[in-house]
């Protein structure tokens, strides 16, 4: 197993109904600190996720609020990238790519935010999350079999092991603050409320990593 911040994991959804706690995907954001510092507007908001919910107790001591956040139009995505979460809900940029800023990849008329909905955590069965694992490993081949093979494609994942494009090893993270190894905290995959997605190629994963300690998410970005 993966060090992962979270197990059991979830997949993630979204869904018209708020639920209890009230988690988000996408939709604009006024999260203080949040703004690419290359494209001079917010950072796109993937999901943000409300540590009061008991199935996230172990986060709760971090912020009440955790961000999924990164920019696609300039060099920021191309590079490993760490922000630090605040008491107050607000982050802190630690380290990003600069410069590259564009305005039409990765395609045409890209929105400055992608449509909002709620979010729902859907537990992974034991059954899922042990099919993940052998795909991981390549420990078994999942042509003909319809169930192993929707789960060998990128999906939004929270905690457990998630099916990596590559591999566990290549989203390794140091945390840029006390160097130590960081754990797996999310998957984000191109599926959202717009028929292009995100970056319109389905195979396309972004990886967030947390330092508990330091209260610090990275990102990395792989593609098959």
């Amino acid at each position: 197993m993966i060090p992962t911040i979270l197990s059991p994991g979830y997949f993630l959804h979204y869904s018209k109904e708020p639920g209890e706690y009230r988690h988000l995907f996408c939709g604009p954001h006024q999260v203080p600190g949040a703004e690419c510092p290359n494209c001079a507007k917010p950072l796109l908001r993937f999901f943000s996720f409300n540590t009061a919910d008991p199935r996230l107790q172990a986060l709760q001591a971090i912020a009440p609020q955790l961000h999924l956040l990164n920019c696609w139009t300039c060099n920021l995505v191309q590079h490993p990238f760490y922000y630090q979460c605040l008491p107050d809900g607000s982050v802190r940029l630690l380290q990003y790519g600069i410069g590259g800023t564009v305005t039409d990849f990765p395609y045409p008329n890209y929105p400055r935010h992608f449509p909002g909905r709620f979010a729902s955590l859907t537990p992974l069965t034991p059954d899922e999350q042990y099919i993940i694992e052998l795909l991981n490993n390549n420990d078994v081949n999942y042509y003909g079999n319809p169930e192993m093979a929707a789960l060998a494609i990128p999906t939004h994942q929270f905690g457990g092991e998630p099916w990596f494009v590559q591999s566990w090893d290549c989203c390794l993270q140091s945390c840029p603050v006390c160097h130590g190894s960081m754990r797996f905290f999310a998957s984000v995959c191109d599926l959202c409320l717009l028929p292009q997605g995100f970056v319109d190629d389905r195979y396309v994963q972004m990886i967030f990593t947390l330092c508990p300690v330091c209260k610090v998410i990275g990102s990395v970005v792989h593609c098959d």
